[in-house]
């Protein structure tokens, strides 16, 4: 998938929304992708998108990443990591119950500073 590529979802109501991908990256074996609904303003609002199909379907079927449970300390440092370095964000939101699994992880990358 190529970056900025404009990608249409279509909602379970059947709403087609129009997202584009920012950054793409596997993890544990599942595919996500982080979205923006904008590629060119600096109020874009993005979600990460997690792939739910089935090995053999024809067509992916992403979910939005809402269970903090879905993503380790390591993964949110990790994407933290790519969208900063790779200017996709100026700035990453994130955090835990006392703030110091989410600083831990995200700190062990180069580019990141977080406290």
């Amino acid at each position: 998938m190529e970056k900025n590529e404009k990608l249409i979802f279509t909602s379970e109501d059947g709403e087609e929304i129009e997202f584009y991908v920012l950054e793409e990256t596997k993890l544990n074996g599942k595919n996500f992708l982080l979205v923006a609904d904008d590629n060119e303003g600096e109020e874009a609002n993005a979600l990460i998108l997690v792939d739910v199909s089935e090995p053999e379907a024809t067509e992916a079927i992403y979910e939005v990443v809402e269970d903090e449970e879905q993503l380790t300390y390591v993964q949110v440092g990790i994407l933290a990591a790519v969208l900063l370095n790779s200017g996709a964000a100026d700035y990453v939101i994130t955090g835990c119950g006392t703030g110091e699994g989410a600083m831990l992880a995200c700190n062990s990358f180069p580019g990141v500073i977080c406290g």
